[in-house]
């Protein structure tokens, strides 16, 4: 083997470790940010509570909604593009939205049936410790629950469930 092969196998090889390593450490902070999360939701410090029940006059619109707040850096964003694409056929009711700091990647953008918006005081004025966030938007704007994402796959019934918690203090009345 020569030493210019050798030299670039080992940069190769090099380069896979540290994407790998920093995978890894992303994977970490999500996790670290999550039980951060849970600490302080356990210690009654919730800050993303302060957006529930505020009526936000930009959301407002003809019915309810169904809110994805993004991070376009995020990793788990990207991967619940596909999922969150099916959800406006199984709720025709509900509106759904994405709302990103910075423009999106172009997929979200071209998404059929989902409004996307760039607001980054909106995105601020929400102050969610998360990304990806869903939220649940009655049709005046105001904000009745708020959730991180968990994982793409169970996007959908995190949804439902959404929708589902709205709906039963609605039906009592």
């Amino acid at each position: 083997m020569s030493v210019l092969a050798a030299g670039l196998t080992l940069a190769w090889g090099c380069l896979a470790v540290l994407t790998l390593a920093m995978a890894g450490m992303l994977r970490q902070l999500r996790e670290l940010q999550t039980e951060v999360v849970a600490l302080r939701s356990e210690q009654g410090m919730q800050p993303w509570r302060a957006a529930l029940g505020r009526r936000l006059p930009q959301l407002a619109d003809a019915g309810p909604a169904i809110l994805l707040v993004l991070d376009p850096g995020c990793g788990l964003c990207d991967e619940v593009h596909e999922p969150f694409t099916r959800l406006p056929a199984e709720h025709p009711s509900t509106r759904f939205e994405v709302l990103s700091p910075r423009p999106p990647r172009q997929h979200w953008t071209d998404a059929p049936g989902i409004r996307s918006r760039v607001d980054p005081e909106l995105v601020t004025e929400l102050d969610l410790p998360w990304a990806p966030a869903l939220l649940h938007v009655d049709h005046d704007g105001t904000v009745l629950a708020a959730q991180p994402v968990v994982a793409a796959q169970q996007i959908s019934q995190q949804v439902a469930g959404l929708l589902s918690r709205a709906m039963a203090p609605q039906g009592a009345r």
